[in-house]
């Protein structure tokens, strides 16, 4: 309300004021002021909060963000006052993070906290203008794929193709690959290679017996056809070729395949031929035979597949007469068992059944 305005003065400030003047009697006066002059309040206020604190309330006013306010109010010598509001409001913070990874590298740590399966995590902290902030993690894992496969196989099926892999032996063998969420997996093959039956057919007499062979299966044949038996050792009245199919325990094959000849020959075209004795022999045998004309002559020991262990005359030129031969079956590093005696010339041919016994 400065300057105060007294008896054509104005004054600014307090204090004790005089005037003179003539009153309505003519006589002098003196007129004495004490003024007093209260002053005005002002005021200022800086405050900072976070936006969490809103609304920030002051002199029962409401703010809900930063700026300079200002009041109005009486004051305690009841003069109009002026309070000021610098308020600056300072955010809070969120993040969202989304993260898919795969669970070969599990744990996943993200603000210092370690996660192993999927879900929506937060963690609060303070930002940089120190007020509380909120991160949300949404995290995906996704699953790697691990498979064993058992295979056992026989050796006449290798190599064995796996996942482009050639694997020609038994032993555990892995692979690498994508899964269908884009994950490293890995994959197991515990592979078992079986031996195939290496059978052999050995002949003795009337019998042919299959060794090297245990607790299996015999199936054998022959000229092509079953002859439906499952024993190891097989009776025969004939010649022609045998087979054997053996099936193991596992259910590998092996096979082996002989041929017998000269199982019921005793084939002579001239009875005079030739003769043959002992027969059957331990060792020694002689051979006898009679020539009519003169003739090149061809005499070979065989055995009951038709090779030639022996040649006792290799197309010697002999003439007419009687012609008498020792051999010593043993001398000839030859085994007990059945044998064949071979001679042809230009106009005879004929083969002799030999048992050779100890």
């Amino acid at each position: 309300a400065l300057p105060f305005v007294w008896n054509a003065l104005s004054l600014t400030s307090s204090g004790s004021y005089s005037a003179n003047f003539t009153n309505t009697l003519g006589c002098d006066s003196i007129a004495t002021l004490n003024l007093i002059v209260n002053s005005t309040s002002t005021s200022t206020t800086d405050t900072t909060i976070c936006s969490t604190a809103l609304p920030f309330v002051w002199n029962t006013l409401s703010f809900n963000s930063s700026g300079n306010y200002t009041t109005n109010f009486i004051n305690a010598l009841g003069c109009d006052s002026i309070a000021a509001l610098n308020l600056v409001v300072n955010s809070t913070s969120t993040s969202t993070t989304d993260t898919t990874i795969c669970s070969t590298v599990l744990p996943y740590v993200w603000n210092s906290q370690s996660f192993t399966s999927s879900g929506t995590y937060t963690s609060n902290f303070v930002n940089t203008f120190g007020c509380d902030s909120i991160a949300t993690l949404n995290l995906i894992v996704n699953p790697s794929s691990a498979s064993t496969t058992n295979i056992s196989i026989c050796s006449d099926a290798l190599p064995y193709v796996w996942n482009s892999q050639n694997i020609n032996a038994s032993g555990i063998y892995t692979s690498s690959f994508l899964n269908g969420f884009g994950c490293d997996s890995i994959a197991t093959l515990n592979l078992v290679v079986n031996p195939n039956p290496q059978p052999t057919i050995i002949q003795n007499n009337y019998n042919l017996t299959c060794t090297n062979t245990s607790n299996s299966n015999y199936q054998w044949y022959l000229n092509g056809a079953s002859i439906g038996t499952n024993d190891s050792v097989l009776a025969i009245t004939q010649d022609g070729e045998y087979i054997v199919k053996v099936t193991d325990s596992v259910g590998c094959i092996g096979y082996d395949t002989l041929k017998v000849i000269g199982l019921g020959i005793d084939h002579i075209e001239t009875d005079n031929l030739i003769s043959i004795y002992p027969n059957p022999t331990t060792g020694l045998l002689t051979i006898e035979f009679n020539l009519d004309e003169s003739c090149i002559l061809s005499l070979k020991l065989l055995d009951v597949q038709g090779r030639t262990l022996s040649t006792i005359l290799e197309d010697k030129k002999l003439v007419s007469g009687n012609y008498h031969q020792v051999i010593n079956l043993k001398s000839l590093g030859l085994i007990p068992g059945i044998y064949l005696l071979s001679g042809h010339s230009a106009n005879h041919h004929w083969t002799k059944r030999i048992v050779y016994f100890e």
